[in-house]
């Protein structure tokens, strides 16, 4: 069975590398929104909302990304190999469709296009709704239930632990000053060239010098300097390494910590109503995105690729603490 769900994971895994970022599974639900938006009347739509029964929401593809958690839901809900096959290639079917629909998004938008964003958003409620409905329908009747229950749970767990890492940090360099350092989600893009990464400030992309940043996987791999030379992923006006109160956004992102990409909070805690700048829903909580070359001297590219997104370290030398 592990085998089987192996091999399964690993072909929709690697199906969902877009330009200037690979659409993720999906946004993970607002129940940690605590950390991110202050009141009691966000915390308690929070422990109302559920990711599972969001219609713009991929919530069972995220869930199913992981290997554990698609050998657990296969026990669970009491389906064989074939049955578990049919529902990670409808996941897998649910990724294409939406790498496809983030890149015309992404052309649409360069063109200026009225109805990008909904035309956009339109298509992800409609993959969504098609991938319910053929899970739900290979589901054991007494065990439907429990699926949206479940899904919720597991995202939950995934939000808390998200939570509970996003906070600034120092690294000495090597004239002793003390430098900025992120820990953030990373995902994989086509670049222009081999070896770079895109952060979401258009500002660092049209500079006669790239700027470079220092990466390092939080689990296993090796560091590497490497150039900025895109924007994304999702926003283009997101220095979030900066203190907020010096973004050009900050109308829209003041409210955030330092850190905290506004397209991780978006992802996690809804912030502002889980839209990007442009007002696509966000599928994913990256920083930064990395080139699979890029990835490759890092050491992880095969998890990347395998898993969609991998926390690393991010530390910016022009920014001191």
């Amino acid at each position: 069975m592990i085998s089987l769900l192996s091999r399964i994971l690993g072909r929709f895994a690697t199906s969902i590398c877009a330009k200037r970022g690979w659409l993720v599974l999906a946004p993970l639900l607002g129940v940690v929104a605590g950390l991110l938006l202050a009141g009691d009347h966000a915390a308690v739509e929070a422990q109302q909302y559920s990711a599972y029964s969001d219609p713009e929401k991929p919530a069972i593809a995220f869930v199913l990304s992981e290997q554990r958690n698609a050998e657990e839901f296969q026990a669970k809900f009491g389906l064989d190999d074939e049955e578990m096959a049919k529902v990670l290639e409808a996941v897998r079917e649910e990724n294409e469709t939406l790498a496809r629909e983030y890149i015309e998004s992404e052309r649409e938008l360069e063109a200026e296009s009225k109805g990008a964003v909904s035309e956009y958003n339109a298509a992800v409620r409609e993959a969504v709704a098609k991938t319910k409905s053929t899970i739900e329908a290979l589901l054991p009747e007494d065990r439907m239930p429990r699926l949206g229950e479940w899904v919720d749970a597991k995202f939950a767990q995934e939000g808390q632990e998200a939570a509970e890492s996003a906070a600034a940090g120092d690294v000495v360099s090597t004239d002793r000053s003390r430098r900025l350092r992120c820990k953030v989600f990373a995902t994989y893009y086509d670049g222009y060239t081999r070896y770079e990464v895109a952060l979401p400030h258009r500002r660092l992309k049209f500079r006669d010098r790239p700027r470079k940043v220092a990466i390092r996987p939080v689990y296993g791999g090796r560091r590497d300097r490497l150039p900025v030379k895109e924007v994304g992923p999702w926003n283009t006006f997101d220095d979030y390494w900066q203190r907020r109160t010096t973004s050009e956004k900050q109308d829209e992102w003041g409210n955030l910590p330092r850190c905290v990409p506004q397209a991780q909070a978006a992802y996690f805690g809804n912030h502002n109503k889980g839209k990007d700048e442009f007002g696509r829903t966000v599928r994913n909580p990256a920083g930064v995105d990395l080139t699979l070359a890029a990835a490759k001297k890092l050491g992880i590219k095969s998890r990347l690729q395998r898993k969609g997104k991998v926390r690393v370290y991010v530390s910016f030398p022009w920014v001191k603490r």
